[in-house]
């Protein structure tokens, strides 16, 4: 391991995954708010909302559309 240079003050990138650009998205809607988005980025909303909140039911409202599907953000999780 003589070999191997040590670099120093190298930021580490910040981590990136599915969920975490589903509950970006999600957070930066208000209420009543909408997007449309394909099939597996339903998906990956819906899945953000149940990783991060526990559950996405009431806060978000899908319906199809043509060739995808539009999302509302309708309503926030209460917290106690």
């Amino acid at each position: 391991m003589d070999d191997v240079k040590i670099d120093k003050g190298i930021p580490l990138p910040q981590k990136s995954t599915r969920i975490s650009k589903g509950y970006d998205l999600y957070q930066k809607m208000e209420v009543g708010d909408s997007v449309f988005v394909s099939d597996s980025q339903r998906t990956m909303l819906h899945d953000a909302i149940r990783s991060m909140e526990g559950t996405s039911k009431g806060k978000l409202s899908t319906r199809r559309e043509d060739s995808g599907f539009r999302v509302w953000r309708i309503g926030r999780k209460e917290r106690l």
